[in-house]
């Protein structure tokens, strides 16, 4: 199995992206690299394929106090679609609870929870960007890892 080699991004829920936008960006420095309704995407030094930090606004019912902040670090384990797939099996089998594999194009991930319910994303870089299927249905995910057992 793979080893963790660093932080690769963190992901805040805000309840305003316009003040995020100027204070992480108008106020820090950070480089604006995307935003739409929902959130924004800054890179912070060298940019990569990704982001170094998003954020994003939830949905109302989910926006009271004590929900906003940190919604997961992302950690970058090095190795490739297999090394994510023995390191979902290594969690499972310790009973560590999985709360979504994600294919985000550029990465794909396994979200875990700790112990105390802190969200993490445990991540491989794919280096790749995919655009949707030609026939306008959603394209397959790269992270479909049967359940441990099943």
């Amino acid at each position: 199995m793979g080893k963790i080699t660093n932080i690769g991004h963190a992901v805040l829920r805000v309840s305003d992206i316009e003040a995020a936008v100027g204070f992480y960006h108008g106020v820090l420095g950070l480089e604006l690299i995307e935003q739409d309704a929902r959130g924004a995407s800054f890179a912070i030094g060298v940019r990569k394929a990704y982001h170094d930090l998003r954020v994003f606004k939830p949905r109302e019912e989910e926006a009271s106090r004590g929900t906003l902040g940190l919604a997961h670090i992302a950690l970058r384990l090095d190795g490739d679609l297999e090394e994510l797939r023995l390191f979902y099996q290594h969690v499972v089998e310790h009973g560590v609870p999985v709360t979504a594999l994600r294919d985000h194009g550029p990465l794909c991930s396994v979200y875990v929870t700790d112990p105390d319910g802190n969200e993490m994303e445990i991540y491989v870089d794919t280096e790749v960007l995919l655009e949707p299927a030609e026939d306008g249905q959603p394209r397959k995910s790269r992270v479909d890892f049967a359940p441990v057992g099943g």
